[in-house]
């Protein structure tokens, strides 16, 4: 493959928690309940990734960014 990985699938032991921030820079206004698309999402997608069902998800509106990762944000804009 072009990127130097075989075409076996690269494994490593990592623990089996996923976090992730996603946004833009600007105040919405959103529905009562609209994270449970993306939460449900995340599920289908964690179980096909590890063939696990999740035992937590923890999401939700109104996360605040760390200073590193606004300095990042705002690099970008």
């Amino acid at each position: 493959m072009e990127d130097g990985m075989s075409d076996e699938k690269r494994t490593s032991p990592r623990r089996a928690i996923w976090k992730c921030k996603i946004g833009c820079d600007e105040v919405l206004e959103l529905p009562d309940g609209c994270d449970l698309p993306m939460r449900e999402a995340v599920r289908r997608a964690y179980f096909e990734i590890t063939g696990k069902h999740a035992v937590f998800t923890f999401s939700g509106w109104n996360e605040e960014l760390t200073s590193v990762e606004k300095a990042i944000v705002e690099d970008k804009l």
